[in-house]
C-alpha cells in the first residue's frame, strides 16, 4: 500500500512489507543487470581490441571505429555461443558465428565506408564482393577466425563464469539430448533426499 503526502515540496512513502521486499527484487535485479552490463561491456572491449590488434598483425594499420566493429561482433558469438546445445557439431557453431561476422561487417561496412566515406576497407577489386564490403575470401577467413574465437569464449565461461567444461563434436549426434550452454547438468538438478 503506497501512501504519500507532499510536506514542503518533500513526498514521504509509507512502506509496507510487501513494498520493502518489492524493493529488495527490484534491487536485486537491479544487481544482475548491472552484472550483466560489466560482462558484456568486458566482452565488447575484448573483442574489440583483440580484433584491432589483429588487423595490425594482418593488415599492418587499423582504424578506431575497427574495435568496435570486432566487439559486436565477439558480443554476437558469445551470445551465440552460449545459446547453442552442446550436441551441435563444431564446425557449424564456427559457420553461424562467421555468417554472424559477416553480416556484422557488411552493415558496418555499409555505415563506415559507403555512407562516412571513411574507406577503411573495400574488397572492389575481390571476386564475388558485395557493394564491396564483404566477399567469400573474406567470409572463408571469417569462418576459421570462428574456431580459436568460440574456444576463447567458452574458456572463459568454464576459467571466469563457473560453468561446465567445453566439449567439442564434429558430428551430429542422434538419440541424444540437447542440452545448452550454461544450463545445469541433469546430475545437478537432481536432489536426493
Amino acid at each position: 500500500m503506497k501512501v504519500t503526502k507532499a510536506y514542503k515540496n518533500v513526498e514521504f512513502r509509507k512502506y509496507s512489507k510487501e513494498s520493502n521486499l518489492s524493493d529488495w527484487r527490484k534491487g536485486k535485479d537491479m544487481q544482475k543487470t548491472m552484472h550483466r552490463l560489466r560482462e558484456d561491456l568486458l566482452l565488447f572491449l575484448m573483442g574489440g581490441m583483440g580484433y584491432f590488434i589483429l588487423e595490425l598483425v594482418w593488415r599492418g594499420w587499423s582504424h578506431p571505429s575497427m574495435v568496435a566493429v570486432g566487439g559486436l561482433c565477439f558480443l554476437g558469438i558469445c551470445r551465440i555461443n552460449g545459446r547453442l546445445s552442446w550436441d551441435m557439431p563444431f564446425w557449424l557453431q564456427a559457420l553461424l558465428c562467421a555468417a554472424l561476422i559477416t553480416a556484422t561487417e557488411f552493415a558496418s561496412g555499409c555505415v563506415i565506408n559507403l555512407w562516412l566515406h571513411l574507406n577503411v576497407w573495400d574488397y572492389s577489386g575481390n571476386r564475388g564482393n558485395l557493394l564491396g564490403q564483404i566477399c567469400p575470401l573474406y567470409a572463408v577467413l571469417w569462418y576459421l577466425l570462428a574456431f580459436p574465437t568460440i574456444l576463447a569464449d567458452d574458456l572463459i565461461r568454464w576459467r571466469m563464469g563457473g560453468e561446465e567444461k567445453p566439449r567439442y563434436r564434429w558430428k551430429t549426434s542422434s538419440g541424444e539430448s540437447s542440452v545448452r550452454r550454461g544450463a545445469p547438468l541433469a546430475s545437478e538438478s537432481q536432489h536426493t533426499g
